[in-house]
């Protein structure tokens, strides 16, 4: 019994350190969980923050894409192939996508659809407004407006394209105002050559005149054989030999005249001479007829 005490007592200080040693553990894993806890606790609110963020940008932008769906309508992204010379586009979507499938429900026709197309940079191209004609896989986009040819070679041959149902009002009224330039414009070069070429026909009916003109003056060389000469030769080559004509005619005249001359004033020499020999002969037979006894002194 007193042996039993004995071991009672040692094993009693022995428990008490196990006990304290175990107590100790004990408190330290406690607070490694509580620090555990507080840190869980910090994640947890940080994430119910992140998930209510979440939540408001996720509303915002559901919001934003109901706004632009409203704005801009459905989209169809495809692949497909342009045709500049009639101003259609093929590409690799159709009813099956639901592009134009309720149209074709209801019987509506085909619907008018905006293609932006992906250039070789990265950037968006808008092309215009079109005509879809929708298949099970294809569909074809027909330009709606004029074509001009250097806007239609400005388009990608092939490529990512984008299709909308809708444009928003401001940006359609600043395509329709660009539009209406363009017409006015059109409208003003189509004014200015039909000037341009009233004003050829008038610079081609004058030179036509002037080309008259100009072989009624230097001759013309198409003229038939019968012809005038005058018409032939034109009238600088015809005034010149009827003025050297002219001319030889003066001439010869001038000489006429001065022979003329000549000779009248011979003929005046002569007469005065003849005179004088009449008025000489008259004195002397005057002289003559007179007796000697009749003279007076």
């Amino acid at each position: 019994m007193h042996n039993s005490s004995k071991v009672l007592l040692c094993i009693v200080p022995l428990l008490a350190l196990f006990g304290f040693y175990e107590a100790g553990k004990l408190a330290t894993k406690r607070n490694e969980v509580k620090d555990k806890i507080v840190v869980e606790k910090a994640k947890r609110d940080q994430n119910i923050a992140a998930i209510a963020k979440a939540k408001n940008t996720r509303a915002l932008e559901a919001e934003a894409v109901n706004r632009l769906m409203l704005e801009w309508g459905r989209q169809w992204t495809a692949q497909g192939q342009t045709d500049a010379t009639t101003g259609q586009v093929l590409i690799n979507v159709g009813t099956q996508q639901g592009l134009g499938a309720q149209e074709a429900v209801a019987k509506r026709g085909q619907p008018i659809l905006y293609v932006f197309a992906t250039m070789p940079d990265g950037t968006s191209k808008f092309l215009g407004e079109f005509t879809a004609e929708a298949q099970q896989q294809r569909t074809i986009l027909t330009l709606n407006g004029p074509r001009y040819p250097e806007m239609l070679q400005t388009w990608p041959a092939q490529g990512d394209f984008r299709v909308r149902e809708r444009v928003p009002p401001g940006q359609r009224a600043i395509f329709q105002d660009l539009a209406n330039q363009q017409a006015i414009s059109d409208q003003i070069v189509i004014n200015e050559a039909a000037k341009i070429k009233i004003q050829d026909n008038h610079i081609a009916s004058s030179q036509k005149t002037l080309d008259g003109r100009m072989a009624e003056l230097n001759g013309d060389a198409a003229a038939p054989q019968t012809a005038d000469p005058a018409i032939v030769n034109g009238l600088v080559d015809t005034i010149r030999v009827e003025e050297a004509e002219r001319n030889k005619v003066l001439k010869d005249v001038d000489a006429l005249r001065r022979q003329l001359s000549d000779n009248y004033a011979r003929l005046e020499q002569v007469l005065a001479e003849n005179r004088q020999a009449i008025d000489a002969l008259a004195a002397g037979t005057e002289t003559a007829a007179t007796p000697a006894g009749t003279r007076s002194n």
